[in-house]
């Protein structure tokens, strides 16, 4: 259809070729700024390599490129932090010693270089290596929390205690965030290795510094009930035990059995039964202490098994696991006790304990998760296996 007017038509085109006009414009601006801000072509030879998986080769490239400039420079970080996530951290160390070399750095990519370093060596077990520069960033107001968060770091895995707490006070005198319970951790961890040395006061005076940093330290009062324990002072370790277990309910699987080996020394069940007890009486711990008692073959005692009944009988899928034992009647308690027993070979397929803050799970108990770090972060985790629904491999 041919309905437009000349006059029209002459404006369309008048539009298009001041448009045409304007782009053409911006574009030969943003091409002269570009051109201002050209790459060495060494650059596009090295990520070319990188992209053809050719990652020894496009490192030689770089490390032959002497100039590192303001802008060349964050190429250089973001290979080197590339090949770290990569787990190729002896690629990470090359590129990031190479900018550290470099004479004409200023102060500010200095530090950041000699951070990633250190991050490097700490990724790849060098603790010395990583010590000695983190030492270095404490004295940087960039850089200095994290600097001090990594000593602590690396002072926990050498578990080296004094250097820990030295550490981890200086990062809560600069604002960095601290764990509260982690200086008591490191006080326990000293009155630990003082007990196994024989170092008996030496302990006692750990675990009363300990508490001076953690008032109601569940830790605390675990350690304490062994050193009674060893001493022979089985009342004040079994009080002890019951102090630690209100103070910090996660720790029933541990308790469990310290407490029966403790109550066996005294001829006395009652410390053992008042804590099974209590713990029926809860609808949201009976499940709980039932299962613990399974686990930690605490079973000896009439309270305990009548837990282990209750809780077997009252879930669908262990029933089906012990039908064929129940026979109409109602099995005497030995029965119940070697039932208990085979279930816990069903309950302790799958992990005892996970971590809160990043899913770790573990058979054995950790006061400091392996995955995270983080201290009293486990908790029991016990979950039940359907015989029927899980197929056979």
């Amino acid at each position: 259809m041919e309905f437009e007017s000349p006059a029209i038509v002459a404006v369309l085109l008048a539009a298009a070729g001041f448009t045409g006009w304007y782009v053409g414009r911006r574009a030969q601006r943003a091409a002269r700024r570009l051109g201002r801000r050209r790459l060495p072509a060494d650059y596009f030879a090295g990520l070319n390599f990188l992209i053809n998986e050719q990652p020894d080769r496009a490192v030689e490239v770089f490390m032959r490129m002497v100039d590192v400039d303001r802008e060349t420079v964050e190429i250089h970080f973001a290979l080197g932090s590339l090949f770290r996530r990569r787990g190729e951290v002896d690629r990470a160390i090359r590129v990031h010693q190479n900018i550290l070399d470099r004479p004409k750095l200023d102060p500010e990519q200095r530090e950041l270089a000699l951070l990633e370093l250190a991050i490097d060596y700490l990724r790849a077990g060098l603790l010395d290596h990583s010590e000695r520069m983190f030492q270095v960033l404490i004295a940087s107001d960039t850089h200095r929390v994290t600097a001090l968060r990594s000593l602590t770091r690396i002072y926990e895995q050498q578990r080296d205690w004094p250097q820990a707490i030295a550490t981890h006070r200086q990062l809560a005198a600069n604002g960095g965030p601290a764990q509260a319970s982690a200086v008591a951790h490191y006080h326990c961890e000293l009155a630990e290795a003082a007990r196994a040395a024989g170092q008996i006061d030496e302990a006692r005076g750990h675990l009363r510094a300990a508490r001076r940093e953690q008032r109601r330290f569940a830790r605390a009062a675990l350690v304490r009930a062994e050193l009674a324990q060893a001493a022979g002072e089985y009342l004040l370790a079994s009080r002890l035990l019951l102090i630690a277990l209100k103070r910090s309910p996660v720790l029933l699987f541990e308790v469990l059995p310290r407490l029966q080996a403790t109550c066996e020394r005294l001829g006395n069940d009652e410390a053992l039964n008042a804590v099974i007890e209590a713990w029926r009486r809860d609808r949201r711990r009976q499940t709980e202490i039932a299962q613990a008692l399974i686990l930690t073959d605490v079973l000896k005692t009439p309270a305990a098994l009548s837990a282990v009944r209750e809780y077997v009988l009252g879930d669908s899928v262990l029933q089906q696991l012990i039908e064929p034992l129940l026979s109409g009647t109602e099995p005497p308690l030995e029965t119940w006790r070697r039932m208990a027993r085979v279930l816990a070979r069903v309950l302790g397929r799958g992990p005892r304990y996970q971590c809160g803050e990043c899913g770790f799970g573990s058979q054995a108990w950790f006061w400091q998760c392996p995955g995270c770090k983080a201290w009293d972060s486990l908790h029991p985790h016990v979950t039940v296996t359907d015989p029927v629904r899980t197929p056979a491999y």
